[in-house]
């Protein structure tokens, strides 16, 4: 409850208790973890924990205290949405998670649309009956699937460069 605060029409008090206890209920029946801290794991001041949904940054690089995760002394995670993060541990033990958030940031996601997934599936399962086509055996069938497989990733790979 808010006390001695510089709210205007304050009902965040004990004179609308019931007001206050109604709203909070409502708010709790929309969305049961409304109130629970958005950091777990650790305590306040160390770097332990995590942040249960993950930051949102997009200029700060998560290094600025309007980073949630850098704010409660955190790195940020695979579960976090950020922009150009620059809030994980640079050594060579640096866990899977921190990774994903590194890596994240250097591809563009843009690349690799539903239409792009769906072109390559296209491609490989028309190689997949250009073989059986030729009665190939399923090691060559393979073979040429793969290599399909490989020259598609190529141009993946040189689109994401180009952007």
């Amino acid at each position: 409850m808010c006390n001695n605060c510089d709210c205007s029409n304050c009902h965040n008090n004990a004179e609308h208790k019931m007001k206050r206890h109604h709203a909070i209920k409502s708010c709790l029946g929309r969305n049961p973890d409304a109130f629970r801290s958005k950091i777990a794991g650790g305590r306040s001041g160390e770097a332990k924990g995590w942040h249960n949904k993950g930051c949102n940054c997009k200029r700060s690089g998560c290094l600025k205290k309007y980073c949630e995760c850098y704010e409660a002394n955190i790195k940020c995670t695979s579960s976090c949405k950020c922009v150009g993060c620059r809030n994980y541990d640079d050594s060579s033990e640096m866990n899977l998670e921190e990774k994903i958030v590194n890596v994240k940031d250097k591809w563009p996601e843009s690349v690799i649309t539903p239409a792009v997934v769906e072109a390559v599936c296209g491609s490989l399962l028309a190689q997949a009956e250009k073989a059986e086509r030729k009665a190939q055996s399923p090691v060559q069938a393979e073979h040429m699937v793969l290599d399909e497989f490989g020259r598609c990733l190529t141009q993946i790979v040189k689109a994401m460069f180009k952007n």
